[in-house]
């Protein structure tokens, strides 16, 4: 009896032990199982403020994926005295500084001769600026009242219908772009990194990827010609960035909005909209104040752009009040010179947006009618 309790004794010792080895190797290979990797890449020490920059440029839509600024020696050091890390992720590549300017930043662009630019701003996301560019283009190439019968040569460039071309430019990011869908013919991809295509007469050009401001944006390629006739042709500029990000940071597309004779602000009959349409005109009108660049332009102040304003909304008559109210006192003026031109809304484009679909007529309208104060200011009548 005592052998075999004895021997009983020593197995169940035994197999205990036997487990707790199988439980020790269980516990060592699920810790190396759940260790993550070693990242062939360094970790990168990033501060708190960069984070903060990186997530502000993904809500404007400006970030730009793997471009970082230079790391700094020290790491950013909380309240608690918690340095911020960011740890790259398994088989990340390296992340590159991008240290050296910008290779288009000193890119200028030069119109053609007979060439007129009319720069298009949204006061806003969703506004309708590059529709109000599509129909400005359009209306431009479009045979109509506009079109001369008096045979004098020299009346045809700013007349509606008097165009032999027209092209709208996007000079936005990828992310603010309206013209993917809008074209009826795609001609490919252009040396300059500009995507081309057509609808009907109107070339649309569009910029390549993401930009991280218009400083990067390359200069439009040279208009196609020569085209019969004296050759005058519309370049619409769809800006499609703040306004006043294009002011504070030269650019080509800084000058060409400086040079231009007339400029159209495009928004919403709302309440946002019109306050945006005061603020925009302000920036208009005083594009140095408060900047650093009031010094720095102090010596070419040029002539300010006559602005014509393109309201997307429903009748006037059919505002709200507060709508109605919203008018401050630089859009007052333009409406009383009858510069603030109503565009309707067309439930089909507020739903499915730009494509190979013509423009309705009565944006096509309200296009002409902006296009006529090109007409009026260029012949000098009052």
């Amino acid at each position: 009896m005592n052998t075999t309790h004895t021997n009983t004794h020593t197995d169940t010792e035994a197999a205990r032990t036997g487990a707790a080895a199988t439980a020790d190797e269980t516990a060592v290979t699920l810790a190396h199982a759940f260790t993550p990797r070693q990242s062939p890449v360094p970790a990168r020490m990033v501060p708190l403020e960069e984070l903060r920059r990186a997530w502000a440029a993904l809500q404007a839509g400006t970030f730009r994926p793997r471009t970082f600024l230079p790391p700094p020696a020290p790491a950013a050091m909380s309240r608690t005295g918690t340095a911020h890390a960011l740890i790259e992720p398994p088989g990340a590549p390296p992340v590159l500084p991008n240290t050296g300017p910008p290779a288009t930043q000193g890119a200028a662009w030069v119109p053609a001769a007979g060439e007129q630019v009319l720069p298009v701003v949204g006061c806003g996301g969703s506004c309708g600026a590059s529709t109000t560019a599509i129909a400005l283009a359009t209306a431009a190439l479009t045979a109509g009242p506009g079109s001369w019968e008096t045979g004098d040569e020299s009346l045809r460039v700013g007349r509606t219908g008097g165009w032999d071309a027209a092209r709208v430019v996007h000079c936005g990011s990828l992310t603010t772009s309206g013209l993917a869908a809008a074209s009826t013919a795609e001609l490919g991809r252009d040396d300059s990194g500009w995507w081309r295509g057509t609808r009907g007469d109107v070339v649309l050009e569009r910029g390549d990827g993401y930009r991280a401001g218009p400083h990067t944006v390359p200069a439009p390629c040279p208009t196609p010609g020569p085209v019969p006739g004296t050759g005058s042709r519309l370049t619409v500029l769809d800006v499609g960035w703040d306004l006043e990000h294009v002011i504070r940071h030269p650019s080509w597309l800084r000058t060409a909005l400086g040079t231009a004779s007339h400029v159209v602000l495009a928004t919403t009959a709302t309440v946002p909209g019109l306050r945006q349409l005061e603020v925009h005109l302000d920036l208009l009108a005083n594009p140095d104040a408060g900047s650093a660049g009031a010094t720095e332009n102090a010596d070419e102040p040029g002539p300010a752009p006559s602005v014509v304003a393109v309201v997307i909304g429903p009748p006037r008559r059919r505002w709200p009040r507060a709508v109605l109210h919203s008018l401050g006192a630089r859009s007052g003026e333009l409406d009383r010179q009858g510069r603030l031109t109503i565009a309707p809304l067309d439930r089909r484009l507020a739903v499915h947006g730009l494509d190979p679909a013509p423009l309705p007529a009565p944006l096509l309208h309200a296009a002409s009618g902006v296009l006529n104060h090109l007409i009026t200011d260029s012949r000098g009548d009052t």
